[in-house]
Formats: C-alpha cells, structure tokens, sequence
C-alpha cells in the first residue's frame, strides 16, 4: 500500500476523479488530472490581474514549485508593481517569486492568453468582480482549472451559468473564500451540527465597514493614465467616465453597483459561510432588506439583510441576518 500511495502524483490523483469543487482553501494549489508520461510534476499557472490580492496569494502560488508562465492585467502600472513592488510591501517576497515572475509572459487581454499559452494548466483569477464569471468560463472553455477569487458571480444568471459549464467541464474549481478548510471551521461545523448549541432560530453576521450614502455617478472624467486600458478595465460593465479613485482597490470600486457586488458579497462570503453549510440552508422563503437611504448608482452606507428559511431535516425554521455599516450588528 505504501509504495502504491508514493506513486500518485498531483497530476494523476484528480484523473479519475472528475470534477472537484473545492469550497474554500486559503491557498490556490490546484491539481491538473493532466497525466502525461515522464511529465515534470510542476503546474503552468497564469495570473488573469495583478492587483492587490494577487500580490498576497502569490506566495501560495509558487511555493509547491509550480510555474508561472504568464500574466495579464489591462493596467501596464499594475504589471510593473506585481513584478517590482514597493519596499514596504516586500515582506512576503522571497527569491522564488521574484524568479517565478521574471520568467512569466506578459498580456493584456486575458483571451490571448488562453488562446496563446496552450501549456498552461491552470489560472488564478483576482480580478475585480465583475470579470470573476467572464473570465472562469473562459478558462474552464479553454480546458483550464480555475482558481477564483470571491464573489464568484455578479448574478444568479452568471452563478448558473458557471455551475454548467463546471460540470459540463469537469475540470477542478476552487472559490477562494479563505478559511472553509481550516480546523476551526470544522470544528464549528461539529459543535453547530453536533446540537451542542441547542435548536439555532437566528443567526447574525456583521461587518462595520461602510460607504458614504449611495450617491450618483460623478460624469466628470479624469485624465486616464498611460497604460490603462480604461475600456477593458470596464469590461462586462457599462463604460463609466473615469475616475482617479475606481483604482483604489475594492472598496473603492466595489462601492458603484456597475463595477462590485457591496459588502454583504465580499465579506458575506466569509461571514455566511458557516451557517450556510453548518445547518444545510437552502432555498430561502422571504427575504427583506433594509437600507438608510435611497438606492442610486451606488451601494448604500449601511444594509439589513433577512432570509427566513424553513425546517429541514434536523434542523428547525431560522433566519439569518447581514447587517454592514457603522453600527452593525444585533443590539
């Protein structure tokens, strides 16, 4: 048995496994089923953006000594500052990433990529969320394994649309929503599931960040910088007049409905994700919202979420809340 197991490789273990849905791994090591005689054991990994989060999962990447042979990212400064970062953000540098990233190709259009680059086995996608289903159903089209930073999609369409093509695929999916695999979050599962905490009637997540009140888009366009193509930047979003503060990361653009998905998608998939599987949610009954102010062209400063949720097998009726904002959570 034991020189059975020495011969399995990360190459062949997902051969006959079909497809692998991973919920929520910290670090983004996916397996290719490409089996290939005498093959070098190393993956060719792509980045598709190299903004802020790829930087931090960068180390993760290359540290089982997998390639990266390319890289792509519509802003030309953004390149440059993956490759050469500033010195207050070079802790996590090490000589392998440094090499990793010297050798890579570079792109700017994520589709030449797929199209040129036919060794790549896998990508990493840490892009802003309005590219995160473009880009996946790309890849897993082009026979790549995904890698894909949360929220995942931007609509119930486009979480549809990937659930298809994963299993039509059958490539492996990883969604990176940290901290799903860590013995902590195991544990509570147990505990939840386990009746330790007795028959759960309402759950609360909360976060106390917040937006300044929705407003309406600033028509006044900046100067574009050299090297940004603001027209792919917008991508699969209505082209909005630039703005020198869409490129402060996240909570910059995230905050305008036409470019990022608000607070309760990028920190409700850390946040909801133990109670959604701990106690086997699934289609909600009701749902209801509440928000400070009138809705405009961008998220509101704080948010109310309910879904009630009926009784399933071993578990009662219960209702879940989101809130987000300066005063969040229960009193």
């Amino acid at each position: 048995m034991q020189e059975r197991l020495s011969r399995i490789t990360r190459r062949t273990f997902l051969k006959g496994a079909g497809t692998a849905t991973i919920a929520a791994g910290l670090a983004p090591q996916i397996i290719s089923p490409r089996a290939l005689a005498g093959a070098n054991e190393k993956l060719n990994i792509a980045l598709l953006a190299c903004g802020g989060r790829t930087s931090q999962l960068l180390p993760s990447i290359v540290r089982p000594g997998d390639n990266i042979v390319a890289i792509c990212d519509v802003n030309a400064s953004r390149i440059t500052r993956l490759k050469n970062p500033p010195p207050n953000r070079n802790q996590q540098r090490n000589e392998q990433v440094v090499n990793a990233l010297e050798k890579a190709k570079v792109y700017e259009d994520y589709r030449k990529l797929l199209e040129s680059e036919k060794s790549v086995d896998a990508v990493v996608i840490a892009a802003g969320q309005r590219w995160h289903t473009p880009m996946s159903l790309a890849a897993l089209s082009a026979g790549k394994h995904v890698f894909c930073e949360k929220p995942l999609a931007h609509s119930v369409l486009e979480s549809r649309q990937l659930r298809e093509a994963g299993k039509q695929t059958k490539l492996a999916t990883q969604v990176g929503s940290q901290g799903g695999t860590s013995d902590t979050f195991r544990r509570s599962m147990e505990v939840i599931q386990g009746g330790l905490l007795g028959q759960i009637r309402e759950v609360h997540a909360w976060i106390n960040r917040s937006f300044p009140p929705s407003a309406e888009i600033d028509r006044n366009e900046d100067p574009i910088p050299e090297g940004l193509n603001w027209d792919f930047w917008c991508g699969p979003s209505q082209m909005l007049p630039f703005k020198r503060y869409y490129l402060g990361g996240c909570l910059a653009w995230g905050r305008w409905l036409e470019f990022g998905d608000g607070h309760l998608a990028d920190m409700g998939a850390h946040g909801l994700n133990l109670p959604w599987r701990a106690l086997k949610l699934g289609p909600t009954i009701r749902a209801s919202v509440e928000i400070p102010e009138p809705l405009k062209d961008s998220y509101p400063s704080a948010t109310k979420f309910r879904w009630d949720f009926a009784a399933r097998e071993g578990f009662g009726p219960v209702s879940v809340y989101w809130h987000d904002g300066p005063k969040a959570g229960p009193p």
